[in-house]
């Protein structure tokens, strides 16, 4: 009877530490998401667009949500009241491109559109992360139309998460 125990014991610990166990470095099937990964994504023409730093800026009663892929930088300005969705227009919403990451060599601005919005679905002061989701187009600053550049960008099923810093 002990050994059938002892038996039992190794098949469910063995058992246990099979349906567990996930490999060093390598993402597997069972790795959960992190839940602390902090990102800005969305599909920008037929590719997906990848911030490499993203962030959270106070500044008096507004907040700029920001993400930035090496020369491009995506910057959403709100005056949020909480959780809920929020207008992208021509005043709050820029896409702009640079060259050294300094020196602007394009400058978009959010369409008067009533698709564009930015969703704020989660905000945890405690934690320090707000999320949720965005879709805007832009449309290039006349003063750059002459650079070659397309002169319209869209940002569609965008998502992100980003650190809320202390205030």
């Amino acid at each position: 009877m002990i050994y059938r125990m002892r038996n039992l014991l190794y098949l469910i610990l063995f058992t246990a530490f099979a349906l567990t166990a996930c490999s060093k470095g390598e993402k597997v099937c069972c790795d959960a998401p992190e839940d602390n990964t902090i990102f800005m994504r969305a599909q920008k023409a037929d590719t997906t667009w990848q911030a490499g730093r993203t962030g959270l800026i106070f500044y008096e009663d507004s907040v700029a949500i920001y993400g930035t892929n090496k020369e491009e930088h995506l910057i959403i300005n709100i005056k949020p009241t909480g959780i809920g969705r929020y207008p992208i227009t021509p005043q709050n919403g820029v896409f702009t491109l640079t060259t050294g990451g300094d020196v602007t060599s394009a400058e978009y601005r959010a369409t008067a559109s009533s698709s564009n919005y930015i969703n704020i679905t989660r905000y945890d002061a405690t934690r320090g992360f707000a999320e949720g989701e965005f879709s805007a187009t832009f449309v290039i600053n006349p003063r750059y139309a002459s650079s070659g550049l397309d002169n319209e960008v869209s940002f569609i099923e965008g998502k992100f998460r980003v650190d809320i810093p202390y205030q």
